[in-house]
């Protein structure tokens, strides 16, 4: 879940109202003016996301991109890149960027990317797991054990249950009995 975001921009206007607008939907907001502060912040404070603008003095946001992903202890961290100039989304992107928003944009397209990257992050703590099987002690225990682990774990005992869950939830693994015997077949 995302709660402390930093926001690394040098216009300090515009930096004024994303950090109010941001904190007005319950985000904590840390600021930097560069990139060189950004990196600063980072190393004392743990952030969920980092925005940051492209062009900026003393280090510009393609440099403190390279170098957030360079380190360990930063390299997880989601980052929405803010720019309008294809060349830059070109070059964020063959560097391995998946979020920008254009500079010029409204406020929502900000706070819909972050909710995105919320909706990710939730998929990759928590794997989906399905259970499709006749036995259910033994769906129990695996339940349990899974749910021990960190996984959102969901049961079905039958095929069209199976199918409904598997579209439902959209699960990273299915654990499926393949002795169902109810109105579909294995091969289905």
């Amino acid at each position: 879940m995302i709660k402390t975001i930093l926001l690394a921009e040098d216009d300090k206007g515009t930096a004024h109202f994303v950090r109010t607008s941001l904190q007005k939907q319950g985000y904590y907001v840390l600021w930097a003016a560069n990139g060189l502060e950004a990196l600063e912040i980072v190393t004392k404070t743990p952030v969920d996301l980092i925005v940051t603008d492209v062009v900026m003095p003393h280090m510009d946001g393609v440099d403190l991109y390279e170098e957030l992903k360079k380190r360990k202890e930063t390299e997880h961290i989601p980052i929405i890149i803010i720019t309008d100039k294809q060349i830059f989304m070109e070059s964020f992107a063959a560097l391995g960027v998946d979020h920008f928003i254009p500079k010029s944009s409204d406020i929502n397209n900000l706070l819909e990317k972050i909710n995105h990257i919320s909706l990710e992050l939730k998929d990759k703590n928590f794997p989906k797991v399905l259970i499709s099987g006749h036995n259910r002690r033994v769906m129990n225990q695996m339940q349990k054990l899974l749910v021990s682990k960190r996984c959102l774990v969901a049961l079905a005992d039958n095929s069209l249950d199976t199918v409904h869950k598997a579209f439902m939830m959209s699960p990273h693994l299915i654990f499926l009995d393949l002795s169902l015997n109810d109105q579909a077949q294995t091969k289905e």
